[in-house]
This record gives C-alpha cells, structure tokens and sequence, in this order.
C-alpha cells in the first residue's frame, strides 16, 4: 500500500503539534529545573521531527527515522530484476576448416551458383584468363629462393617435430618458431639481429 504525501505531511504536521503541545504543557517544569527523563525523551523526539524533512535517515539513541522514498526503490527492484532475468548471450564460433576432400565440391557447386548469376544478369565469363604479368627475371629468382628455403624448413620440420597425420598446411612462421623453440636451428635465424 502507497502511502500519498499529502497524508505524511499531514501526520508528520500532527505529530509535531503534539510533541510541542507537550513539550509547552511542562514548560514551567522544565525552566524552574524539575524536568523529568520524559521531557528530554519528547524533546529529542520534537527535534527529530523538525529535522526529518532535511534528511533521508536520523538515528537517535537506537531509534531510526527514516524518510521513504518507496517510489525509488520499487524502480530499483524492477530494474535489477529486468538485469537477473536477461540471459546472457556466449556465441560460440567454430572455426574448424573445412575438410580437403569437401573444398572441390563446395568450389564446383559455388561456381555453378556464380555462372548462373553472370548468366542471369547477361554477363558473359571470359574462357581463360590472360596471363601478361611481365614479371622481371629477379623477382623470380627471389620467389623461387624463398619456395626452396620453405621446402626445406618444412621437411625439417616433418622430419622432427611435425605430425604426419596433419594434412593441413603449415605457415612457415609457425614452423620456423617450433624449430626455433625445439633448439633445432638457433634463434639467431628467427630473430636476425
């Protein structure tokens, strides 16, 4: 049940005319000195009351005032309850490759998809691609440099560390930092100074 201001101001407003009413009945005891614990109990009372509309929470001597503020909190509540009650989303995502014997058939089918589309949209493929790279003798030299120093880092490799069930192939980095790690070649060849 929810409580309307209007109704707190109002006992908060009767409360305090009655702590003063008091407190002005025994007036005349508590300035000529013959005040009893009762009179200071209702003073502290009083000034309590004076005091709750600044404040959100008053404790004197054991005993808390406390100004609610019901509305707030309900929305709080709602909201932690809309937190707890979200599921939390983990993808999971699977990047295992797919299989050698299924890449030609994935290839056939999806250039069969491809020359239906070019065909529909009345694009005729070209029969070969021309090969005029002009590609100068040095360049290739390196190139084939580099393919022969992979083809033996990779049967160093096979030979010593690889597994032979592993059909996949390897990058050179990787192979180059397990021969490098296996204190097979030195590191002087995978970190050049």
């Amino acid at each position: 049940m929810k409580i309307p201001n209007w109704l707190k101001v109002v006992w908060w407003i009767i409360l305090i005319g009655i702590t003063t009413r008091t407190l002005l009945l025994r007036n005349e005891d508590i300035i000529s000195g013959k005040s009893v614990p009762f009179d200071i109990f209702v003073f502290i009372i009083w000034v309590a009351l004076m005091l709750a509309p600044l404040f959100q929470e008053i404790n004197i001597f054991g005993i808390k005032l406390k100004q609610s503020i019901d509305e707030l909190k309900s929305q709080i509540n709602e909201v932690k309850n809309e937190i707890s009650n979200k599921n939390p989303f983990n993808p999971t995502i699977n990047l295992t490759p797919t299989a050698d014997n299924k890449i030609q058939e994935l290839e056939d089918k999806y250039s069969k998809i491809l020359d239906n589309i070019l065909k529909n949209k009345g694009i005729t493929s070209q029969t070969e691609p021309q090969n005029t790279f002009n590609v100068p003798e040095s360049n290739q030299f390196l190139f084939a440099t580099r393919f022969r120093i992979e083809t033996e880092l990779r049967r160093i490799w096979e030979y010593s560390i690889g597994n032979n069930q592993e059909k996949r192939r390897t990058s050179a980095i990787s192979i180059l930092r397990d021969l490098t790690d296996n204190r097979i070649i030195t590191k002087d060849v995978y970190y050049p100074t």
